[in-house]
């Protein structure tokens, strides 16, 4: 009982940390000339603080391929499709949209293991919710949907690798989690140093190029910090060590963040929240509910 009270709290807790993403991002983004910059600076201070906080700092050489690619997927590719996604759509739509990465976790997950699994009447309604607030809010030609489909899916990727990767390594959470915030920012710095040299107008200069200092002052730098050690470096390490230890669990967090980040929007940035929207929200809450039961 202990256990379950202690799991539950902590997936509040999570859920908290993770919901105030887009807000966060969305109130930097209004200083920041690039996303590319952000998520640069988020994992590398991140990254950098979770591996001051990792007990064992060393891994096995074999793990460093698997590390690299997992910090492709999912900084390189699915942060930056994220980021793009929030300067598209409204924070609250692209919350929504990547909280179906569960769903594309589920879906790897049984491809790699053959095993079919029947959905919960909790994932059900949680699903439900989230497709009545997609389709009643999307609007043609946003390609912020799309940026923030592509990045769950990759998202969704990253989940099981990752697991996989600390189960075959026996790597701690925090240092698994660590390596790939480092290796994913020095990613980040390098294609910056290459796309740079171009002079086209190509999409993948224009996404992966990016300055270093500009538009930060020491009015957003709080902004920064938050942005980069609770909201990303806890936020997501929590939410990769409630997916091992409390699994049932870990499908809350995501399914739950765009009733969460709903209301931030309302309380913080004033979006209003629609009638089908309130609709798809309380079937979210209660699948929720079903789940911690």
């Amino acid at each position: 009982m202990i256990k379950k009270h202690q799991g539950i709290l902590f997936t509040i807790f999570t859920i908290l940390i993770v919901s105030s993403t887009e807000i966060t991002l969305k109130l930097l983004g209004g200083t920041s000339s690039h996303g590319g910059q952000l998520n640069f600076w988020r994992f590398l201070i991140g990254g950098i603080f979770l591996f001051i906080l990792a007990k064992k700092k060393s891994i096995k050489v074999a793990s460093l391929p698997l590390l690299v690619l997992n910090a492709t997927l999912f900084i390189v590719f699915s942060m930056n499709f994220y980021q793009m996604a929030i300067f598209q759509s409204s924070a609250f739509f692209v919350a929504v949209v990547f909280s179906t990465n569960p769903l594309f976790t589920q879906l790897i997950n049984t491809l790699l293991t053959r095993q079919l699994k029947v959905p919960s009447l909790s994932i059900i309604l949680s699903v439900l919710g989230i497709i009545i607030i997609i389709v009643s809010n999307y609007t043609k030609n946003d390609l912020g949907v799309l940026f923030a489909l592509i990045s769950s899916i990759l998202f969704g990727l990253y989940s099981t690798l990752n697991e996989r990767i600390i189960k075959k390594y026996t790597l701690s959470t925090v240092t698994s989690t660590s390596y790939t915030f480092i290796f994913g920012a020095l990613e980040l710095a390098l294609l910056n140093l290459i796309f740079s040299k171009f002079n086209d107008g190509s999409p993948l200069k224009s996404i992966l190029t990016f300055h270093y200092f500009t538009d930060f002052s020491l009015q957003t730098l709080p902004g920064l910090f938050y942005l980069s050690i609770v909201v990303t470096a806890c936020g997501f390490l929590f939410y990769l060590i409630c997916q091992i230890k409390f699994k049932k669990l870990s499908n809350i967090v995501f399914f739950s963040k765009p009733a969460v980040s709903a209301i931030f929007g309302l309380l913080i940035l004033n979006d209003p929240i629609p009638f089908s929207s309130i609709v798809g929200i309380s079937l979210i809450f209660l699948g929720s509910i079903l789940t911690s039961q």
